[in-house]
């Protein structure tokens, strides 16, 4: 029998600061740092869930919403919203940490897919994903119809 796990334990915020290195022609974080950096957040989130090793199976969609340049910190918030047999689905938010403000602006959004693996990377099945109130299970159904999975 599957395990149940909590959806509020399965939230995470990951941060980084833009380095040199990670800018583009134009001088801002080019897009692959950005979905390296959804990646590393995101599968965190899965294998915390998963208590097992995950792997991507897909980055479904990536929307840029603002410019972030260098030296700029980018907090990137996590959070499960579906899962399936062997599937777990993660929303990823980026958020640009405005210090001498204390106000955030959204930078870009992400969905990933990462499937539970065994030792053989053959997929395993991950716990089922229960809410502890109607806000959360309103907030994974908005999320769910946002990127057109069924309910």
């Amino acid at each position: 029998m599957r395990k149940n796990k909590s959806y509020k334990l399965n939230r995470n915020f990951y941060e980084f600061t833009v380095k040199n290195d990670m800018l583009n022609h134009v001088n801002t974080l080019h897009g692959g740092e950005l979905v390296k950096h959804f990646d590393n957040a995101a599968g965190m989130t899965a294998m915390d869930f998963a208590e097992n090793r995950v792997v991507t199976a897909s980055i479904k969609e990536v929307n840029f919403l603002q410019k972030i340049l260098l030296n700029e910190i980018v907090t990137i918030n996590t959070e499960i919203f579906k899962v399936g047999r062997s599937s777990i689905n993660v929303y990823a938010e980026a958020f640009l940490n405005f210090k001498n403000e204390q106000s955030v602006l959204k930078a870009a959004e992400s969905l990933l897919i990462f499937i539970g693996v065994d030792d053989n990377l053959d997929s395993t099945e991950v716990p089922n994903l229960i809410f502890d109130s109607q806000a959360d299970k309103k907030r994974s159904e908005k999320l769910k119809k946002k990127f057109g999975f069924k309910s």
